[in-house]
Order: structure tokens, then sequence, then C-alpha cells
């Protein structure tokens, strides 16, 4: 749905989490923010990101898996 943009990336970012995708180290080396995100993220389950942006919670979750397991990985 459009407007839901965040609402996937959050639930995304989530999901990596969950599946042990999500590299602490690197991000607290590289990254600004870390902890606003994964607060934020951590109210997005695949449920709730299905229900407010209609995509798929399995899709959404191949993506996670499929995005882990990319080297290099990014998303356009």
């Amino acid at each position: 749905r459009p407007g839901t943009d965040v609402v996937v990336a959050l639930g995304l970012a989530q999901r990596l989490r969950e599946i042990g995708a999500w590299d602490e180290a690197f991000l607290a080396q590289h990254a600004d923010g870390v902890e606003a995100v994964r607060s934020a993220a951590a109210e997005y389950s695949l449920a709730r990101v299905e229900a407010e942006s209609g995509v798929p919670a399995a899709q959404l979750d191949e993506l996670a898996r499929r995005y882990a397991e990319a080297s290099p990985a990014v998303l356009r």
C-alpha cells in the first residue's frame, strides 16, 4: 500500500534480527541510530506489517532470508 514503505523496512529489520542476520558489531562500528531503529523495529512483527502494508508475511520472511544469505546484499 502506498505510504507503508517504512512499515515494510522496519518489519524487514525486525525479521533480520529474529533470524540472527543483524550484525550488531558491524552496525555499532559503522552506523548511527542503531538503537532507535532496533527499538522502532521491535514493534513490527510480520503479521503487523502484512496488516498495515498488504505485503504477505511469507513474502517478507522470504525476502529477509534471501537478503541474509546474499553477499553482497543490497536493496534498491
